[in-house]
């Protein structure tokens, strides 16, 4: 391949993936909500679009969606923090021939696996659980709690950690 002419597959790349993701941005907007085509052994459809509505209204009445994006919101901080800041301190070379193995190698992996891959975890299993769950059994003070103990905790861990 001529060296001056890098710029046509790189160009082919970007034209193929834009379209893509534009098409594919446009058939999800313009068809949702998702109505499955599942019906009963009688031909009677399993639930209708009026069913998936209400279940986005009730979820936007009990706030329940709330809990699952606090602990997203995490991962975010932990992925910054956790993986970005402490994964470019330990890999910067001279940072890297003094501390390679110490206290500052440990907070790096543990803020971006439990920080990130945790909160993770724990938004997952909240999302799917408020599908099969009913309302009034969700105590919102007790997740509150335990997604500022994790949290806090976490953090308090980095900061008793020196060598």
């Amino acid at each position: 391949m001529n060296p001056r002419k890098w710029w046509i597959p790189i160009t082919i790349i970007l034209v193929i993936s834009i379209t893509g993701v534009s098409i594919i941005g446009y058939e999800t907007y313009y068809k949702a909500p998702p109505i499955p085509d599942v019906v009963t052994e009688n031909g009677d459809p399993v639930f209708k679009e009026d069913d998936i509505h209400a279940g986005k209204a009730a979820f936007q009445k009990y706030a329940l969606m709330e809990y699952g994006i606090m602990f997203l919101m995490a991962v975010n901080f932990w992925n910054f923090f956790g993986t970005g800041v402490l994964g470019f301190i330990i890999n910067l070379p001279l940072t890297n021939y003094y501390e390679h193995g110490t206290y500052l190698t440990v907070n790096h992996g543990h803020a971006s696996l439990m920080g990130v891959y945790g909160n993770l975890s724990i938004a997952t299993i909240l999302f799917c659980c408020q599908l099969v769950t009913k309302n009034e059994y969700w105590k919102g003070l007790a997740l509150r709690i335990s997604f500022w103990s994790i949290n806090i905790g976490l953090l308090l861990w980095f900061s008793t950690i020196h060598h």
